[in-house]
C-alpha cells in the first residue's frame, strides 16, 4: 500500500505510451517511414515505465528484528526474490535516509524515510515507506531497544 496511487498513475502512463507505440507500429506497417523511428521510442519508453509501475505495485519488505540479529527479505507478489540476514552488536548503526518527499494542494510537505542498520560492511533496509520523521525516529528508536535487548542482559 505505500505510494500506491503513485504507482498505480505510473502504470497507466506506461500502459498509454504502450498503446501509443502499437498503434504508430501498426500505422508504420502502413507505409509511413517516420513511424519506424517513432514507434520503437514511444513502446520502450512505455514498457519501462509499465514495468516500473507494476514492481512498485508488487513488492514487499519483510523484517524480522530479534535481539542481536535482523532478518530480511524482499518479494515481489509474495514471491522471495532475495534474503538477506546479519548479526547485529551494540556499534551496528541505524540510520534514516529519505527516500521521497510530496506535498499536497495545500503546500504541506510529507516526507518518507527508510530505516537502515549496517552490518558487515554492507547496508540492510529493514523498512521502507516511513511517513513522516517522527514516525521514523520512533520506529528507530523501537527497533533499537529490541536489537540491544540481549546485548544489555549480557551486560548485567
Amino acid at each position: 500500500g505505500r505510494h500506491t496511487g503513485m504507482a498505480l498513475g505510473l502504470l497507466v502512463f506506461g500502459l498509454i505510451f504502450d498503446c501509443v507505440g502499437v498503434f504508430l507500429f501498426f500505422m508504420a506497417a502502413q507505409g509511413e517511414l517516420m513511424l519506424w523511428l517513432m514507434a520503437p521510442v514511444f513502446l520502450l519508453v512505455g514498457l519501462l515505465v509499465t514495468w516500473l509501475g507494476v514492481f512498485w505495485l508488487g513488492r514487499g519488505l519483510e523484517a524480522d528484528v530479534e535481539p542481536g540479529r535482523v532478518r530480511v527479505v524482499r518479494r515481489l507478489f509474495g514471491i522471495a526474490l532475495y534474503q538477506r540476514s546479519a548479526e547485529i552488536n551494540a556499534a551496528s548503526p541505524l540510520t534514516l535516509d529519505m527516500g521521497m518527499s510530496s506535498s499536497n494542494q495545500n503546500g504541506i510537505s510529507t516526507e518518507y524515510f527508510s530505516l537502515q542498520v549496517e552490518a558487515g560492511g554492507k547496508k540492510i533496509k529493514l523498512a521502507e515507506g516511513i511517513e513522516g520523521r517522527e514516525a521514523a525516529e520512533a520506529l528507530k528508536e523501537k527497533v533499537r531497544a529490541v536489537l540491544t535487548r540481549e546485548l544489555d542482559s549480557e551486560l548485567i
